[in-house]
């Protein structure tokens, strides 16, 4: 029998287990009933997503019929089993079809957009995605972006106005800069003519304010039209090969005569390692430089104003290249550099103002830069001076062995400088260094003077104020010396040259000289015995090479020209300027009779103006070529005379069929550098438009 403890431990054994159970059961139960709670709310939140969503969301099976939609309008609109293809435009309903198609067999993402009938028009976005619950349906998104497509439509609306607008502006611009630079040809072509002729102190003040100013008139034409020009994407680059060294050179003389009215020293300094033939835009480099040295003169009263061009780094074929244009001018202030680069600045405020200038010059040039892939800059301190640059990176023109340049370097010839200012010492040091000449420099003519007895060099190089304030057993010591002797000076020479010949005297130039052109002049002048018979100057540098101004003279002389010109001033004022090159002129009034008188007559070249009455240039030019080519006769040279800067003019002409353009106004030395270029190359083939 079993004890009362016993049965105790057996009723604790029987009940353990079932109460074990049931604590597990409950405890099961109530996890259970928390997972069903979290489902519960899960599924509410899903809901409450599904009915509150801002999108109308639809499930459709395979075929496009309606499951469910979230909206209650949607439901109402979208009943169960209804074909959704069937509430969309007729025109959108192909498109539902393969994008619904291209859900369901390949599980891609289609979008598209829905514009529909009613009023007022309403566009959706769709979307489309295969249900991830079921392969066999898809969930088709729709989103109202009427108000987006209405914003973009007002945007759109504005950009169409602007860019009309803007077009407008530029056609403006355009015909502005047509009829402005007509009478301008007129005006510059007659003041050139004028400066040919014998005036007087008084009138020569006359025609030089009348030359700045009209200058400076075009200046500011020429900066409004490019801003037009860069805003409206209408500026374009060119690609051609030019020579850096000849680049500087015409910049330092297109300023030279401002800097010598302020007694300015104006040199350049031009890295030896940087090639000569580059590839590149000459004439947007030529723009921001001239504005740099310009400015620099403009507000320096007094000191220099220097053109450094250095190679930075070389790039394979490729170099990249700072232009810099240092001045001992007033300065800028570090809280107003920043504004220097934008658009109608005037940082020296009253000086600013005083000085002239449109305010959009060094804009232009940041925008030209950066259409270069350029970069733009200053340093500058008030009362010290400014140092703008202009980085920019230009093709190489690979050169051929032997083609280097006729210029070698002479070794053993020593070079004496004798030169008050430091920095034409310091060019002629660099030229020498290039020369490979061993060279000394001196400050004073007396110092030189100490060492003569002891000491001769190849090439004396003195300026010209020292020589004419040295005394006369200086002149003559030289004269009968084996020295060669070079003058230099800042203006035009006083003294005859069969004077300076008598002398001893074998070269002269007036600064500012690039470093090529002083480098061509030093060479010739070791060639010439001590004793001169010829003055060397930058005119006869050449040692052979190049094309002498005698025998462009000789090309011009007796040229039969055709000029195409309506306006009776500019005609006049071409006539004249040709006729004063030794050219034979024929007038014609227009197109038409540009293209008569071009088929009974013969003609060395034609001047075409663009905007002509009757038959424009353009047209007469395409007339002239169609008929050379039926009669197989040589194409006549055609240049092309445009005022309109604005639209693609350049290549307008040239597909036209001319073999040139000139912009207008156009000078005196325009055509007399110009015209030999096309003459020398004659004749030849015909191009047709």
């Amino acid at each position: 029998m079993f004890t009362e403890s016993g049965l105790v431990l057996l009723l604790v054994l029987v009940l353990l287990p079932v109460l074990v159970a049931l604590a597990l059961l409950v405890q099961a139960k109530r996890r259970l009933r928390q997972q069903l709670n979290a489902l519960m709310q899960r599924q509410q939140q899903l809901q409450s997503w599904w009915q509150q969503s801002p999108d109308v969301l639809v499930r459709v099976d395979s075929e496009g019929q309606v499951i469910e939609a979230n909206r209650p309008l949607a439901r109402q609109l979208l009943t169960s089993g209804q074909n959704l293809a069937g509430c969309l435009p007729l025109a959108e309903r192909d498109v539902w079809q393969s994008a619904l198609r291209g859900v369901l067999d390949k599980g891609i993402t289609a979008s598209m957009e829905i514009l529909t009938d009613a009023e007022p028009a309403c566009c959706w976005h769709v979307w489309l995605v295969t249900n991830p619950q079921a392969d066999t349906e898809a969930l088709v998104f729709f989103r109202d972006v009427s108000v987006l497509v209405r914003q973009r439509q007002a945007l759109e609306t504005k950009r169409d106005y602007a860019e009309r607008s803007n077009l407008a502006k530029s056609r403006f611009l355009a015909n502005m800069s047509h009829e402005i630079r007509t009478p301008m040809t007129g005006l510059l072509g007659m003041v050139s003519l004028m400066e040919q002729t014998d005036l007087d102190d008084e009138q020569q003040g006359f025609q030089r304010v009348i030359q700045s100013s009209s200058e400076h008139l075009l200046a500011i034409i020429n900066d409004i039209l490019d801003i037009s020009k860069i805003d409206a994407g209408k500026l374009s680059l060119e690609t051609d090969v030019f020579d850096l060294p000849e680049l500087v050179q015409s910049l330092l003389e297109m300023v030279s005569s401002k800097a010598q009215e302020k007694q300015l020293v104006l040199q350049s300094f031009m890295d030896e390692k940087i090639p000569a033939q580059l590839i590149g835009d000459p004439i947007r480099i030529r723009q921001i430089l001239m504005n740099y040295l310009s400015n620099a003169i403009k507000f320096t009263e007094s000191g220099h104003v220097l053109l450094r061009v250095v190679q930075v780094r070389e790039l394979g074929h490729k170099v990249q290249l700072r232009f810099s244009v240092e001045d001992s001018g007033i300065g800028i202030g570090a809280n107003k550099v920043m504004a220097l680069f934008e658009e109608y600045s005037f940082v020296h405020g009253r000086i600013s103002f005083a000085a002239g200038g449109s305010g959009l010059g060094l804009n232009i040039c940041q925008r030209l830069a950066k259409l270069m892939d350029g970069y733009v800059g200053v340093v500058s301190s008030p009362g010290v001076g400014s140092n703008f640059w202009f980085d920019v990176t230009l093709p190489v023109v690979s050169v051929k062995a032997g083609d280097e340049g006729d210029i070698s370097p002479i070794g053993g010839q020593a070079l004496w400088i004798c030169d008050e200012l430091q920095a034409n010492r310091t060019l002629l040091i660099s030229v020498a260094r290039q020369l490979g000449m061993p060279y000394r420099e001196f400050g004073r003519p007396a110092d030189v003077v100490a060492l003569l007895p002891h000491e001769q060099p190849a090439i004396l190089v003195l300026a010209y104020r020292s020589w004419m304030a040295s005394d006369e057993d200086l002149r003559r010591t030289l004269a009968a010396s084996p020295v060669r002797l070079a003058l230099s000076s800042k203006d035009v020479l006083t003294t005859g040259r069969d004077a300076l010949l008598a002398a001893g005297v074998g070269a002269h130039w007036d600064w500012p000289i690039s470093q090529s052109n002083l480098r061509e002049l030093l060479s010739r002048l070791l060639q010439q015995p001590p004793q001169p018979t010829l003055m060397i100057t930058r005119a006869n540098r050449y040692q052979g090479v190049g094309k002498p101004v005698a025998e462009d003279d000789a090309l011009l002389h007796n040229c039969r020209i055709l000029l195409a010109e309506d306006n009776a001033v500019n005609q006049k004022v071409a006539t004249q300027m040709l006729a004063h090159l030794g050219c034979i002129v024929t007038v014609a009034n227009n197109g038409r009779e540009a293209v008569d008188s071009s088929a009974v007559a013969e003609f060395d070249l034609i001047l075409m103006d663009c905007h002509m009455p009757v038959l424009d240039g353009l047209d007469a030019c395409r007339e002239i070529r169609r008929r050379e080519q039926q009669q197989a006769l040589p194409g006549v040279p055609i240049v092309a005379l445009s005022a309109d800067v604005m639209s693609d003019r350049k290549g307008a002409c040239e597909a036209a069929g001319m073999n040139g353009y000139l912009a207008k106004p156009v000078r005196l030395e325009d055509l007399r550098r110009e015209l030999p270029t096309f003459l020398r190359a004659g004749r030849g083939p015909v191009s047709g438009p």
